[in-house]
């Protein structure tokens, strides 16, 4: 696949994806995704960072058809029957695989779209017809090292590659409530304002070091594999970028549904 550079430089994307269950019906946060990527070219490949492939090591996937993988419980029968039938890009994969080198990166040919990946995609480029690829989140590195490595997919938004993050920075799914009007936590209202400021003030140091927000942030992070895609969305960007907020809402009392993205918009072009 040629990665001969665009016009522009793309934008990077940050969803809060929440329950998959989100997708099923019309809703706020749909509806936002939605008229976001609206806003932006469209891309020749995308990499996805999801909460949800955490674990050892730095994998990309290299399969030509990558699965749909449904990675969650008992919930309604219409989420099993949803595939996100988009191309891999192993050509790419391997680029990006040695351009990560320094941090281990393998390829993978096991792994495909997981929830945190086709449920945001299937509404953001519902034909499924972008070459797309998945980079995990290796546990065994530090949120500096995690920064570094998202610092190296910037280039590629030059190239017309679609950096999207899929995750919530605020996650506690042991003190949530199923009441969708329920009011937040005062907790998890401070944790997003402090993060939205770090977010448009260019400083990362406080989305590096999360926990000096005190119980605010340990509330909100129980673990790291919601948080993570933040940080590659923050590394991925340019700290004198603007941003775009959008989903600016806490679902079930613990759930932070923000989202973002800079401002490269068809305006800009």
């Amino acid at each position: 696949m040629s990665m001969s550079p665009p016009k522009a430089r793309l934008p990077v994307i940050y969803f809060g994806h929440g329950s998959p269950t989100t997708i099923l019906t019309e809703n706020a946060a749909v509806a936002g995704w939605r008229d976001m990527v609206a806003k932006v070219p469209r891309p020749k490949a995308i990499i996805c960072i999801s909460a949800h492939w955490y674990g050892r090591d730095l994998r990309i996937t290299g399969n030509d058809n990558p699965p749909t993988i449904h990675d969650f419980g008992p919930l309604s029968d219409r989420l099993f029957e949803i595939q996100y039938p988009a191309p891999g890009a192993p050509e790419f994969a391997l680029e990006l695989a040695e351009t990560l080198s320094g941090h281990g990166a393998k390829i993978d040919h096991t792994w495909g779209f997981d929830h945190g990946a086709w449920t945001v995609l299937s509404v953001a480029y519902p034909d499924a017809d972008i070459p797309t690829i998945q980079l995990s989140l290796d546990s065994s590195l530090t949120l500096q090292q995690h920064y570094e490595v998202a610092r190296q997919l910037s280039a590629f938004r030059s190239q017309g590659v679609q950096i999207v993050a899929s995750g919530n920075f605020i996650h506690n799914l042991s003190i949530m409530e199923w009441n969708e009007h329920a009011e937040p936590y005062e907790w998890a209202t401070a944790f997003d304002r402090a993060i939205k400021t770090a977010i448009s003030s260019g400083d990362h140091s406080l989305i590096l070091s999360p926990f000096e927000q005190g119980d605010a942030a340990r509330l909100s992070i129980p673990t790291w594999d919601h948080y993570l895609p933040l940080v590659y969305a923050v590394g991925a960007m340019d700290p004198e970028e603007n941003v775009e907020f959008f989903n600016e809402f806490i679902a079930f009392k613990s759930i932070g549904m923000t989202s973002f993205m800079t401002a490269q918009t068809r305006s800009n072009q």
